[in-house]
């Protein structure tokens, strides 16, 4: 028996993965769906103190700790057997925990995607299973160690990302784009697929005042965050940055984030010259980042084309919506199946030197910038984060109700 849309009887969800919950906003979302619906959820995840957040405990969510082994992360071997390891200790975890919890849907997240098998236990007592595919592991493999997609490792991640979704009951993707590839490319069934983009939480990410759309802040600020990796293109942001320092003296570029191409990109900062202009801010927490972004004026999402990357969607591009941040983009297929040309600047992926006329164009015309925010804010209010709990939630009970 429900009323209005929770059960009058608590039940029980489970989240896993290789999960550090107190900095993962996505699945924190998750848990707040599964929450407003009635259900108790427990959360399987790795433990890491240093990225402690100061969130209240919640009342019906338990944290459910499973240690992994040390391992070196440019080790692929030990890489894979400590990603091994952590399987074989939730998936324990996760079976005791279903005779004493019966839970009514275990909701996974890759990478990778075999820790959907952690399920099974709780799969053959009749819970319902959902993979959730934040990245498509066969590409990011490819695109991260520089390899074909025909080459034997990607073939195989192929193959276990087609059976780990075959094995899951439902399949929650990031995006359109990597849906519809999905389908495509038989993997999975259309009714068997849904996408989910991370939309950001409107709460954390207010609107700026729109006049301030049409004002620059002395000096004008441009701001990056997020992760610091070959194909997230900071590196041609610092580069159309070197462009516009004589250009736009009263210009900075603010970074945000961290990553294994850190290193790189601060011996690119110090070879270029730019260290007045483009400072490395470390990183900050997702529950001050709205904080920082209005104080921004401009925001950059500089990704570059290839493999995984042309259909990865930046979530940040909507969070820069949220707040009021006009926004200079790579044109690739992701952010091009959600905003037009008219809502963001989009300039051709890895060009510095149209990154920097883009940048500057923006720099020159108030009204341009004030369209830009005017036309991204329409186009976010079908992106909100209602309509991801809308979905998901209605999802979960048409799932658990077969």
């Amino acid at each position: 028996m429900r009323m209005n849309g929770k059960s009058d009887v608590k039940r029980n969800a489970c989240m896993l993965g290789h999960i550090i919950y107190d900095v993962d906003a996505r699945v924190k979302k998750y848990v707040q769906f599964l929450l407003h619906r009635g259900f108790r959820v427990d959360v399987l995840c790795v433990s890491d103190a240093a990225n402690k957040t100061d969130d209240k405990p919640v009342e019906s969510v338990s944290l459910v700790v499973v240690k992994e082994l040390p391992r070196a992360q440019t080790s692929r071997f030990n890489y894979l057997l400590g990603t091994l390891v952590y399987l074989f200790k939730a998936a324990w975890k996760l079976s005791a925990l279903q005779f004493k919890r019966r839970y009514t849907v275990v909701h996974v997240h890759n990478m990778p995607d075999f820790f959907v098998f952690a399920a099974i236990v709780p799969k053959l007592k009749g819970a319902v299973v959902i993979l959730d595919i934040h990245d498509r592991v066969p590409e990011l493999y490819a695109r991260k160690f520089g390899t074909s997609t025909r080459s034997v490792p990607v073939r195989l991640l192929r193959f276990v990302e087609r059976v780990s979704c075959r094995f899951a009951d439902h399949v929650i993707i990031a995006n359109d784009v990597w849906r519809q590839r999905l389908i495509d490319e038989g993997v999975i069934p259309a009714e068997n697929c849904t996408a989910l983009p991370n939309f950001p939480d409107t709460n954390l990410f207010r609107a700026r005042d729109p006049v301030s759309a049409r004002q620059l802040g002395s000096p004008c600020k441009i701001v990056y965050h997020g992760s610091f990796t070959e194909f997230h293109g900071v590196d041609v942001a610092i580069k159309a940055m070197a462009r516009l320092k004589e250009k736009l003296p009263s210009v900075q570029f603010l970074i945000y984030g961290g990553g294994p191409y850190e290193a790189e990109l601060r011996r690119l900062i110090a070879e270029l010259g730019v260290e007045e202009i483009v400072k490395m801010c470390g990183s900050v927490s997702y529950l001050k980042v709205g904080e920082v972004l209005r104080g921004c004026d401009i925001a950059v999402v500089p990704k570059k084309a290839g493999v995984f990357s042309d259909d990865a969607l930046s979530t940040k591009l909507f969070e820069y919506a949220a707040v009021g941040l006009p926004a200079v983009v790579s044109r690739t297929s992701a952010e091009m199946r959600y905003f037009s040309e008219g809502e963001v600047r989009y300039f051709n992926p890895g060009d510095a030197e149209d990154m920097a006329r883009c940048i500057r164009e923006l720099y020159e015309n108030p009204d341009l910038r004030h369209s830009l925010v005017v036309n991204a804010g329409h186009r976010l209010r079908h992106y909100g984060i209602e309509q991801i709990e809308s979905g998901y939630t209605e999802l979960v009970e048409r799932l658990a109700s077969r």
